[in-house]
């Protein structure tokens, strides 16, 4: 009897490491399958967050082309005055405005028709539209199309992403 009552108790300490030895495959594939899973998720991120910037690369470049369009457009001459307007007054009195050579004639024409015949008209800035105004303080005040897309960097590329994941949802 106490033959059998041993051999019980052997089986069922067998039992019991069989057991635990199980558990701890069972864990051990489990910690292993989720470091896979953990993984693949990084990757499938890190590959959504590079092709969102590539999209957001060219959609950001396509809009500087647009943008850069509007100087052949009839409604250019009154972008040109309000950018023009907008940077006067954040410099407050101004001694040279600075434009792209082809914007040379027509901001000539802006500035004689505003009445500031102080203001110098300077052909040597390089943008798609827009001006750099320099105050009588030294103050560079820049309104091109391209400084109002970088400063506004920050949120259009949050803007962006957000409506590239929001539209790739199910």
């Amino acid at each position: 009897m106490r033959t059998s009552l041993s051999r019980a108790l052997s089986h069922q300490q067998a039992r019991a490491e069989e057991e635990k030895y199980s558990h701890s495959r069972e864990a051990a594939a489990q910690k292993q399958a989720d470091r896979i899973v953990n993984r693949a998720c990084l990757d499938r991120d890190r590959s959504l967050r590079s092709e969102t910037d590539e999209l957001y690369q060219k959609s950001l470049q396509s809009a500087t082309t647009a943008l850069a369009s509007l100087r052949r457009t009839p409604e250019y001459e009154g972008i040109l005055r309000t950018l023009i307007e907008e940077a006067y007054h954040a410099a407050g009195d101004a001694t040279a405005l600075h434009v792209d050579p082809d914007d040379e004639a027509l901001a000539h024409r802006i500035v004689a028709a505003d009445d500031r015949p102080t203001l110098d008209v300077i052909a040597d800035l390089r943008s798609g539209g827009g001006v750099e105004l320099v105050g009588t303080d030294g103050w560079r005040v820049l309104n091109t199309f391209e400084s109002r897309l970088e400063r506004a960097e920050a949120y259009l590329r949050k803007l962006f992403r957000d409506k590239v994941i929001a539209g790739s949802s199910p």
